[in-house]
């Protein structure tokens, strides 16, 4: 027997670490280019740091802050604040820090259902179109800066408690249960849409490995009852710490997020146009069409391939220069036939791929026998696209990834590519054809796909030029950062820092840029806060601790049914606004009236102010 080479121990070592180390780049390369472009500068975003700043300052979330989502995320970005000093450099690096978790959770996942090469494909199209994209001109949908911070907590938290599950699966150790029970229980101090998806693929999941066990049906159910109760711990510690600073049904509805699921089962969120359109039921033939189309597409690109690589036997020495023919005839075709932004639209038919995956990967589950030691990594694949299935259910008939589906639909998205780069290939492998003809196809399709998104990302990033804000609350705004800059200079002048300014309907960077708190508890006000609080409630807060100054910010949402804040919504609250308080400062155009963009500050009016200035 020979002495073990040096050299091909380096080749091992560089073949294990080099997808790694591209992952690492492309990370820190995006990180980079996007650094400070992520956040909107007006737009939903604001709520996070502002939020996160009154909770650090001594402020209660569901008491002094009404909040309709779980008590996780806000509660860990005020502890930032608080060990890292208050600033958007805290929340960034934050959220930076739970993206290298995903990718790792996702490398490491992706690797157990499939190979190292598929595994970093898959990360690095996380990286180069989920995880720091901008499709739209508002920023909002990156997990860098979402437009709700449970997004990245949530998703971390799932795919952290699939892991542990896929832990169990090969060494059937109770900790890993627990573990994954514990991750599923935070997931459910995220959002409600975060949750049903991680609870129902881990405990799937881990039914289908405690039924694949030689063990006996009691051991099952401690199994699976280890499971539930620690699921129950982070919600049950939530009610107990939430229960110090109010009353015990307060925090049971809070931490439960009573408000979100009765809103939620009573039609008045999703009733919406906004909702209905992102899950794509205004116009079920036209997406159904899409989706058809989608396929059609996908079925030209890659049966071709399949048939090419069935057709030509596996030798001892692989094709590769057939290989990289087929890439480059692939790549230039996608070149050449699809534009940039058709690419936003090609995750349309991922529900129909998902459900077509999970079927056969449940009959290969079936096949095989219990000792098999393929159930493991096919019990974690069904878990994976059970999560992806159940991700894509607010978008189920419009999925895209440029706005909800950059966390909605990442999951989905990332099994295409381990099925395109990894399954299918390796299912040619072992009928003895070249595999690696398909895999040479599927490679081009990603590495164009993400050089689209990657066009429109520029494009999106290069609108932004103009800085907002100072020192580590810095960012680069688009055309409405001179208009902020213009109404932070006009609060600094203006408004003391101990006076109060509530903005409406959205704009809450606004506040936290100026450090100017709001006495009312409702941070925004579209027509999502209407329907879950209801008109009364808002008025009533305003009502009893009115603000000092009042800034409309102009703010079209045509989208959910209702074009303007006072006029096709909220009018209880505007009308009781003009009552109240008078213009005091104008910035651009009369906001809430038109196309053109401005911000108008109102003061409260005082005894003998008269009706006008």
């Amino acid at each position: 027997m020979g002495t073990p080479n040096a050299s091909d121990g380096n080749a091992c070592l560089l073949k294990k670490w080099i997808g790694p180390a591209l992952i690492v780049a492309a990370a820190l390369a995006q990180t980079a280019w996007g650094w400070r472009k992520w956040p909107d500068v007006l737009v939903d975003y604001g709520q996070t740091p502002y939020i996160a700043w009154q909770l650090a300052a001594g402020k209660t979330l569901y008491t002094d802050i009404a909040y309709f989502q779980g008590p996780l995320s806000p509660y860990v970005n005020s502890v930032l604040f608080r060990l890292f000093g208050v600033s958007l450099t805290a929340l960034m690096v934050g959220n930076l820090v739970f993206i290298a978790g995903i990718l790792f959770l996702l490398h490491q996942l992706l690797a157990a259902i499939s190979d190292r090469l598929t595994a970093a494909a898959g990360c690095l199209t996380f990286v180069g179109v989920f995880g720091f994209a901008q499709y739209v001109p508002y920023g909002n949908y990156n997990f860098v800066c979402p437009y709700t911070p449970e997004l990245t907590h949530g998703v971390a938290l799932s795919l952290l408690g699939i892991w542990f599950l896929s832990r169990y699966a090969r060494r059937h150790r109770p900790g890993a249960i627990a573990g994954a029970g514990i991750s599923t229980g935070l997931v459910f101090l995220t959002r409600v849409e975060l949750f049903l998806p991680a609870f129902l693929a881990i405990t799937a999941g881990l039914g289908l490995v405690l039924c694949s066990e030689k063990t006996t049906p009691a051991r099952r159910l401690r199994a699976m009852g280890l499971f539930l109760g620690c699921v129950c711990v982070p919600p049950l510690a939530a009610i107990a710490l939430l229960s110090l600073k109010m009353s015990a049904h307060q925090a049971l509805a809070s931490a439960w997020m009573l408000p979100a699921w009765s809103a939620a089962l009573a039609g008045r969120t999703g009733s919406l146009k906004f909702y209905r359109d992102k899950l794509g039921i205004t116009d079920v033939p036209g997406n159904l069409r899409e989706i058809l189309a989608w396929l059609g597409w996908y079925a030209a690109l890659f049966v071709p391939a399949a048939l090419a690589a069935v057709a030509v036997p596996r030798p001892a020495k692989r094709h590769g220069p057939a290989a990289l023919a087929v890439f480059v005839i692939v790549a230039g075709l996608l070149l050449a036939r699809l534009s940039t932004t058709q690419w936003l639209y090609a995750a349309r038919p991922l529900p129909v791929l998902m459900l077509a995956l999970g079927a056969l990967t449940g009959v290969e589950w079936f096949r095989c026998e219990k000792n098999d030691p393929r159930r493991g990594p096919l019990i974690v694949r069904l878990v994976l696209i059970i999560y992806s299935v159940a991700m894509l259910a607010r978008i189920i008939l419009n999925v895209h990834v440029y706005h909800y589906g950059f966390a909605l639909a990442m999951p989905a998205g990332l099994l295409l590519v381990a099925a395109l780069c990894g399954w299918v290939p390796a299912a040619i492998d072992r009928r003895g054809r070249e595999g690696g003809m398909f895999r040479a196809a599927a490679f081009a399709a990603l590495a164009v796909g993400i050089f689209a998104h990657l066009q429109v990302q520029e494009s999106c990033f290069s609108q932004k030029s103009f800085t907002v804000g100072s020192g580590g609350d810095r960012i680069l705004a688009d055309f409405r950062g001179p208009f902020v800059a213009r109404a932070l200079r006009a609060v600094a002048v203006n408004i003391r820092t101990n006076e109060t300014l509530t903005v409406l309907p959205d704009g809450q960077m606004l506040n936290y840029l100026s450090r100017r708190a709001s006495p009312v508890p409702y941070t925004d006000f579209m027509p999502t806060e209407f329907a879950i609080f209801g008109e009364d409630a808002i008025l009533d807060s305003f009502r009893v601790d009115p603000p000092d100054y009042i800034a409309l910010v102009h703010k079209d949402t045509s989208e959910f049914g209702y074009r303007f804040f006072g006029r096709d919504y909220g009018r209880k609250v505007y009308a009781w606004i003009e009552e109240n308080y008078q213009p005091a400062a104008l910035i651009g155009d009369m906001p809430l009236q038109d196309d053109r963009f401005g911000i108008l500050f109102l003061k409260r009016r005082t005894a003998g102010s008269g009706t006008r200035p």
